[in-house]
C-alpha cells in the first residue's frame, strides 16, 4: 500500500526561519488565495515580484519628474514676468530722464504705475524711487 498524498496547500512561510514566522503560520496554517496567512496580509510585501517592485518605483519616479517640471514651468513663468517688469521700467526711467517735458511726464507717470505693481519688491521700489527724484529734479 502506498501513503496516502497531502493535498493541503503549501505553506508560504517554509522559507522564513521558525524563529522568525508570525504567530499562526506553523505548518497548517490557513492561507488566503495569495498564499499569505490569515491575518498576516501586511507580509505580501514580503512576496512582491520583481515586476511588481518595478512598476512601484516606476510610479514613484514619473510623479517626481512631473512635480519637478511643473515647479520649473512655475520659476520660469515668474522670471519672466519679472523680466518684463524691468524693460517697462527701464523704459520708463529712460522717459523721465528727457530732456522734452511731455516725454518726461510719460516716464515719471510710468513709474508710478510700476511702483504700484504688487509684483515689485521693496528694491525694485527703491531704484524708482530714486530715478523719480532725479527725474523731478531736472523739472
Amino acid at each position: 500500500m502506498h501513503a496516502a498524498k497531502h493535498d493541503a496547500a503549501p505553506n508560504p512561510w517554509y522559507l522564513v526561519p521558525p524563529a522568525c514566522r508570525p504567530p499562526g503560520t506553523g505548518d497548517f496554517a490557513a492561507v488566503t488565495s495569495l498564499g499569505v496567512p490569515l491575518g498576516q496580509t501586511a507580509a505580501v510585501a514580503l512576496f512582491l515580484t520583481p515586476l511588481e517592485v518595478t512598476a512601484g518605483v516606476g510610479a514613484v519616479t514619473s510623479t517626481l519628474a512631473f512635480a519637478g517640471a511643473m515647479l520649473a514651468l512655475a520659476q520660469k513663468a515668474r522670471n519672466d514676468r519679472r523680466d518684463a517688469w524691468w524693460k517697462r521700467a527701464q523704459w520708463a526711467i529712460d522717459k523721465s530722464l528727457s530732456d522734452d517735458e511731455p516725454t518726461r511726464f510719460v516716464g515719471t507717470e510710468a513709474m508710478q504705475v510700476l511702483a504700484a505693481d504688487p509684483r515689485a519688491t521693496t528694491a525694485d521700489l527703491d531704484v524708482l524711487d530714486a530715478a523719480l527724484v532725479r527725474a523731478l529734479d531736472r523739472s
